[in-house]
This record gives C-alpha cells, sequence and structure tokens, in this order.
C-alpha cells in the first residue's frame, strides 16, 4: 500500500524540484535524490546476489555460481541481474514511480540498471531487450509501465534493441497473498509470442522491475525458450523475498 508521504513526496517534487524524491529535504545535488538516500542506496546495491536467481547470497556458492536457494531447482533462464534488493529505500522509490506517476525517476533506474548488466559476463551475447507486458486492461490503469520504460530506456544506453515479443493473454489475480505453488499456477498460459514476432536462435534480456518468486519470469522464460530462444537472462530493478520453491520443467 502507498503511504500518504509516497503521495508527497511525488507531489512536492513537482512542485519544488529540488527536494528529494525519498526523504523529502531539499538539497542542491543534481539528480532526484540527495547525498544522503543516494549512499543508503548504493549500501543496497554492494550486496551480493546469485548470479541465477538474484536472491542475496553470502559466500556459500556452489561450483556452478548458484546459491543454497536455487542451486537444487531447474530453471527455464540461464541467469538474473538485479540492481538492489526491494526493500527499505528501493522499495519506496519503486513504490513512487509505479502508483504515483514518479516519472522524473526513470533515468535515475535505468541509468544504474544499464551500469550493472553491462558488469555481466553474459551480457555481450545479448541480442535484445524484452519487457514483461501488462495486460491490456492494467495498462489502461497503469501508465506508464515501468518494465516497458526500463527496456527502452536501458537499450538506449546500452545500444540494444527492445523486443515486444510477448503479449499478457490473460487477465491474472494478483500474486500477493498466494503461496509460491499458487502463484506458478496464477502465470501459467499468461503470455504468448505476439503474432509474427520471431525469437529463434537469439538471446535476450527480459526486463521487469521487480523479481519476488520468480514465477512470472520462469513462464516468460518458458515461453520464449518454447519459440527457440537460445538463452533467457534476466535483468530486473530489485528483487525482492527469497522464498523456497521448487521449480518442475513442463
Amino acid at each position: 500500500m502507498v503511504t500518504l508521504r509516497q503521495c508527497w513526496s511525488g507531489l512536492k517534487h513537482l512542485l519544488f524540484p529540488g527536494c528529494c524524491a525519498l526523504c523529502l529535504d531539499e538539497h542542491l545535488e543534481a539528480g532526484p535524490l540527495c547525498l544522503t538516500c543516494c549512499g543508503q542506496l548504493d549500501l543496497q546495491r554492494a550486496e551480493p546476489f546469485c548470479p541465477r536467481c538474484a536472491a542475496m547470497s553470502g559466500p556459500g556458492l556452489s561450483p556452478d555460481g548458484r546459491c543454497g536457494n536455487c542451486r537444487d531447482r531447474v530453471y527455464h533462464f540461464e541467469g538474473s541481474c538485479r540492481v538492489a534488493g526491494y526493500d527499505r529505500g528501493w522499495q519506496s522509490l519503486i513504490r513512487l514511480y509505479k502508483f504515483h506517476g514518479a516519472e522524473y525517476l526513470d533515468q535515475y533506474c535505468a541509468e544504474l540498471l544499464a551500469r550493472r548488466v553491462m558488469q555481466e559476463s553474459w551480457w555481450p551475447a545479448v541480442d535484445a531487450l524484452v519487457p514483461v507486458p501488462p495486460h491490456w486492461q492494467r495498462r489502461l490503469m497503469l501508465k506508464p509501465y515501468l518494465a516497458e520504460a526500463l527496456a527502452r530506456d536501458v537499450g538506449r544506453r546500452v545500444g540494444r534493441p527492445v523486443w515486444p515479443l510477448l503479449q499478457r493473454i490473460r487477465w491474472q489475480r494478483s500474486q500477493i497473498g498466494l503461496n509460491l505453488q499458487q502463484r506458478l499456477e496464477n502465470v501459467r498460459g499468461a503470455f504468448m509470442l505476439r503474432r509474427g514476432a520471431r525469437v529463434a536462435g537469439g538471446t535476450v534480456a527480459v526486463v521487469d522491475d521487480v523479481m519476488t518468486s520468480g514465477a512470472t519470469l520462469q513462464e516468460v522464460a518458458r515461453v520464449l525458450k518454447a519459440a527457440g530462444a537460445s538463452q533467457v537472462y534476466n535483468l530486473i530493478l530489485a528483487r525482492a523475498g527469497q522464498q523456497q520453491i521448487q521449480w518442475q520443467l513442463a
């Protein structure tokens, strides 16, 4: 739920552009955030994460680089890249953008995501970015859609095209409150390849704002692999809770 403070943050930035989007204090630095808030977000960005599922990880990675959260699982995607964990300042930042039209944050988020993905060893092989699309009814309620804005702005920075390969064909209930198996079932069959779209043999990076259980990205990767994609990676702004789940290929 979005707080009154977050509502006031978006309004105050429009009325007084010199205010930090998060703490609301006035600042003179270039950009939407003050130095203090930038420093706090940077600490979250420094947290190590699993290169496969993007969950926060420590030193206990397996020889193939997986963490204890995913080493025994089967994924349709090859790896994931994130900017930070979805808590504290990053949660507030993303909610401001998604629900309160704080579009002035898009360039800030896209710049950080672009810098991060270019550090990945698999990045040179990526042919294009593929945003996770909303259902057309949700698009009417939520514009702009953050995943698509991120894909567009990151693509410009890293020199990759955006391929709108997917469409969401089924309205699904919110994932909030569902257990992990229910999340997988909820998104099953929700996506399909657009008419005339081609991905055979391509390597793509799927762009989304937040990864929670990974059910949506798992389903998207399944559809892309079924259409002939060679490799699928995830490019996300933030990683939320690290629930346990046993993935099944189908």
